[in-house]
């Protein structure tokens, strides 16, 4: 089994999960690991943390995958297309890296920010957005998103509908989309949709790192 420490559980690197000979055949031929370096010490325990905290709330892990449900349903009423799936990181094609920098900028001044992927990160005519939602998003941020970057791709010239074969055949209605409950129900205690997205309070009593103040963005950002 192999997995990544990075985005999901913010820390970097990775891990392989395997029996004591496959570890050690990784060991010595995997060309990666060769003359690599052990992740640092906070890198460790950062990850062990955040695997501490995914088995104390899982819910979050359901607030995400229903986050990238509604991210990909607005997308979708603004003419993306965008696949019917429950990643978190939503891809917008654009194919000329040019196009996409301009769409990145535009957004970026409309309040939005969603990173512009290019060569030789993606091959050359796939450049695109990336866009990661967070367990923290709210409905209404990421559809206000979703809205900007339709208004941003038409100011620049772009049709969003062009950007690849469409695949949610059956987006969320006007109605829906008002009326969407986008979050499973979750321990007592959260504030659902609101900031902190997890108050993190059981029986009157903040845990460690609940009590700590978060600030919300001025704008919106979506990686």
């Amino acid at each position: 089994m192999v997995g990544t420490l990075g985005k999901a559980l913010g820390s970097y690197g990775a891990y392989v999960c395997a029996d004591e000979e496959m570890v050690h055949y990784l060991i010595n031929s995997a060309r990666s690991l060769i003359f690599s370096t052990a992740p640092g010490p906070p890198a460790v325990a950062g990850a062990l943390a955040a695997l501490e905290l995914l088995q104390e709330r899982p819910h979050r892990v359901e607030r995400l995958r229903s986050a990238a449900r509604t991210l990909r349903r607005a997308l979708a009423l603004e003419g993306f297309p965008v696949a019917e799936q429950e990643m978190q990181i939503v891809p917008l094609l654009v194919g000329d890296e040019h196009a996409a920098m301009r769409l990145c900028k535009e957004a970026l001044e409309r309040g939005v920010f969603a990173q512009a992927i290019r060569p030789p990160t993606v091959p050359t005519g796939t450049s695109r957005l990336r866009l990661a939602t967070m367990a923290s998003h709210t409905a209404e941020e990421l559809k206000l998103a979703a809205r900007v970057l339709g208004e941003a791709a038409r100011a620049i010239g772009l049709d969003p509908a062009t950007m690849g074969p469409r695949v949610i055949a059956d987006p969320m209605s006007a109605d829906e989309r008002d009326t969407e409950e986008p979050y499973l129900p979750v321990a007592a205690g959260e504030h659902r949709g609101g900031a902190p997205f997890d108050l993190e309070i059981a029986a009157g009593r903040a845990v460690r790192y609940g009590a700590r103040k978060l600030r919300r963005p001025r704008g919106v950002v979506v990686h």
